[in-house]
């Protein structure tokens, strides 16, 4: 079975593909790049019409393969792809691209030049200058993390402090490849990160098991959630179940529109036609397992007979008649007016 994006009968393996998406958010980047007041969306515009540009040629290329999970030929599958609005990576590593401003600051520092490939940086915290300086992140916490990658040497640091040397240079390895095009350190902070704590807010991963499931039991439901799922649970089954009763009192046809524009008129059977004959007795009070848990409407307690209900709705549809077709039509006034209530 060919799977989404690596076989030859996939729209998406063709080159070029979803390029007229890509191509109308470039024109209109390039408008606001051209023509907006504001400076500084100007400059941001420039930069985003950059890689719609890119992210353009790297689909005719083949560089990049929509729904692929290595989207990038040249990148391994564990890298981040650089997503622009649509979906569609753009060629690039998220932990690549434009240098940041620590970065910048960290090769003013080494004396290293700026804004090219990144093997400089990385390798500084390989040496035990940069070593010492991961250490004492991980221990002050005054480090952030913005793309995973970022944490691969902090990672290999810890496993250095806790014997595991084979795991620390088989990960070296793995990540040595790349240091030219992806940054493989965090980004340093003033402020320490907050401590793990045993609350339902904390990270999952910094928690074990029994105190993630104590934090699940003290959890509260949500209103807005549950109010939601008593509309599909309840509610709507109920609405369906109405529908389907009435419409079980047509005589004929489903009522539904017939014609266009002016000439547009219900037609089909008539609604309410035979409860008389159907309904007969004693109406049946619903169950608590009818209404999934509901409360009871009151109108279910004391009501009317069918006679009496068939001809209050018959009075009233014959007054409403007037509003479509005057009155005349498949259905007559009656019928006409219960169709589109009904619809």
């Amino acid at each position: 079975m060919t799977t989404p994006g690596n076989g030859p009968t996939d729209p998406r393996a063709a080159p070029g593909f979803g390029t007229g998406y890509l191509a109308g958010e470039l024109a209109r980047t390039l408008r606001a790049a051209a023509a907006h007041t504001d400076a500084g969306l100007r400059q941001r515009a420039q930069a985003r019409a950059q890689r719609l540009m890119e992210t353009i040629e790297h689909l005719f290329t083949g560089k990049t393969r929509v729904g692929d999970r290595q989207p990038h030929v040249d990148m391994p599958a564990w890298a981040t792809p650089e997503v622009v609005r649509g979906g569609f990576a753009s060629g690039q590593a998220a932990a690549g691209g434009d240098w940041r401003p620590h970065e910048l600051a960290l090769a003013a520092r080494l004396g290293a030049a700026s804004g090219g490939a990144r093997t400089r940086l990385n390798g500084h915290h390989l040496t035990r200058e940069g070593l010492d300086e991961l250490h004492g992140q991980l221990a002050s916490r005054e480090y952030r993390i913005d793309v995973p990658e970022e944490a691969a040497l902090l990672v290999m640091r810890w496993l250095m402090a806790r014997g595991e040397h084979a795991i620390a240079a088989a990960l070296i390895e793995h990540i040595e490849p790349f240091f030219d095009r992806m940054r493989f350190y965090p980004r340093p902070a003033d402020t320490p990160l907050p401590a793990p704590s045993a609350g339902i807010d904390a990270p999952v991963l910094a928690r074990s098991v029994h105190s993630v499931a104590e934090g699940l039991e003290r959890k509260q439901p949500s209103k807005e959630v549950e109010s939601m799922r008593e509309h599909y649970e309840v509610w709507a089954p109920l609405k369906d179940e109405l529908v389907t009763l009435m419409l079980d009192t047509v005589e004929g046809p489903v009522p539904h529109f017939a014609g266009e524009g002016p000439e547009r008129c219900p037609a089909g059977g008539l609604p309410f036609h035979a409860p008389a004959i159907r309904f007969r007795g004693t109406p049946r009070r619903a169950s608590a397992a009818d209404r999934g848990g509901a409360p009871a409407p009151s109108a279910l307690s004391a009501r009317p007979s069918p006679e009496r209900s068939a001809g209050a709705v018959h009075r009233r549809t014959d007054r409403l008649a007037g509003a479509r077709c005057g009155g005349t039509g498949a259905m007559g006034g009656a019928g006409a007016a219960s169709a589109r209530w009904l619809h």
